[in-house]
């Protein structure tokens, strides 16, 4: 499946993907001169993605279901499945995520012990029994977002994220479990 600047090419069926049996499908929503086609991709039962295609680029939106309360969860898989299904080959990968607490983080991930350390540093730092005025009880959720921050940018060269040896990309849930999505945009450089 190579995504383009046309709709995407494989029409309603069942694929495979890393050994796995995925049913998927797609439906074109509209276009437009300004954004292009819109169509909306899913990967059943794991994944929704809706595809904007936009001048000199392509938005994903992708939906995520966490399981706990604080996690991190590796997403970078999933952003280099994405860049090296897009026509071209050089160019940034931008993700932003939409919600007030969770965050984005590039940090190590060759050590699954990296993620709980962060994890138990920011619960030190930003403890969730503290005396926040903010009457809905998160407060040290939008916290530990807000210091994670919201947006990561990485250069992709030959259809290749140019991350670091030991680098990945994590979704950091801060007021789990929820369903999520995250905005990836990748624009030709």
């Amino acid at each position: 499946m190579l995504i383009s600047n046309r709709l995407i090419s494989r029409s309603d069926g069942i694929g495979r993907r890393d050994g796995l049996k995925i049913r998927w499908g797609q439906t074109r929503v509209g276009s437009s001169p300004t954004f292009g086609t819109i169509s909306r991709f899913y990967l059943k039962p794991f994944i929704r993605m809706v595809f904007y295609y936009i001048k000199g680029g392509i938005n994903v939106y992708i939906e995520i279901e966490t399981k706990k309360e604080d996690e991190f969860i590796d997403i970078t898989n999933k952003i280099n499945d994405l860049v090296n299904k897009v026509e071209f080959k050089n160019g940034y990968v931008k993700i932003f995520v939409p919600h007030t607490t969770a965050g984005i983080t590039i940090n190590e991930n060759a050590d699954p012990d990296v993620k709980k350390d962060i994890l138990k540093e920011l619960d030190i730092i930003v403890p969730k029994n503290h005396k926040y005025k903010h009457l809905e009880g998160n407060s040290h959720a939008h916290i530990k977002a807000s210091i994670m921050g919201s947006s990561v940018e990485i250069p992709f060269e030959d259809g290749r994220l140019q991350l670091g040896t030991w680098q990945g990309i994590y979704f950091c849930e801060f007021d789990g479990p929820r369903r999520r999505k995250y905005l990836v945009n990748l624009v030709k450089g």
